[in-house]
């Protein structure tokens, strides 16, 4: 049951909203194997932060969307699966232990979801939300000679924009990779460590 707010009953987000922020979840990963590099960019907030590289950092949009095709272009097919999707209404000053946040609203007030933007309480900016996800990500190389696999969590921070969910932030947190050949497998436990697009895509 959900509220003229966009919110369910118990305070989460609408079922609706759930399923699209899975959605651009799962369009992430579909553009990625595919090489859609503008169903890429249209998973993300303009203002986006987006971890790649190595060593792991943030970056714009914009120097994810510069690294990304050429990474992505030198391996062989990838194939990106996202389990385990979780979603929540974000509340403001969460990430900063209660701190006014970044966007200097209050903290501690819940956003609605999708439903509200443009009626509900908070309809005069957008409805933002977290997101986690599991990913098993197998990476083949272009010799077709090896294949590496990948497999942690990404969270998000994720925002109501021009009607639709998109990506405002995302980290990777890995567990295991290993790598796979003719003369047999390794693999590495990475728990607690920041990875980079290499290790994830």
């Amino acid at each position: 049951m959900t509220t003229d707010d966009g919110l369910s009953s118990d305070g989460g987000l609408a079922t609706d909203d759930v399923q699209a922020i899975i959605g651009v979840q799962n369009a992430y990963a579909v553009a990625i194997d595919r090489r859609d590099w503008s169903a890429l960019r249209g998973c993300f907030a303009p203002d986006a932060r987006v971890g790649f590289g190595r060593p792991a950092r943030l970056g714009t949009l914009e120097e994810f969307l510069a690294w990304a095709p050429p990474f992505h272009d030198a391996l062989g097919p990838t194939l990106h699966q996202m389990t385990t999707h979780h979603a929540h209404p974000r509340r403001d000053g969460a990430r900063e232990g209660g701190a006014e946040s970044d966007d200097g609203v209050p903290p501690n007030r819940p956003l609605a979801g999708a439903g509200a933007a443009g009626r509900g309480r908070d309809a005069g900016r957008p409805a933002v939300a977290e997101a986690s996800c599991y990913l098993h990500a197998l990476l083949v190389s272009a010799d077709l000679a090896s294949c590496q696999a990948v497999f942690g969590r990404y969270d998000d921070e994720v925002v109501h924009l021009a009607g639709r969910w998109v990506i405002r932030r995302r980290e990777f947190h890995p567990i295991w990779r290993n790598v796979t050949t003719a003369t047999g497998t390794t693999g590495a436990a990475a728990a607690g460590n920041a990875t980079s697009e290499r290790e994830t895509q």
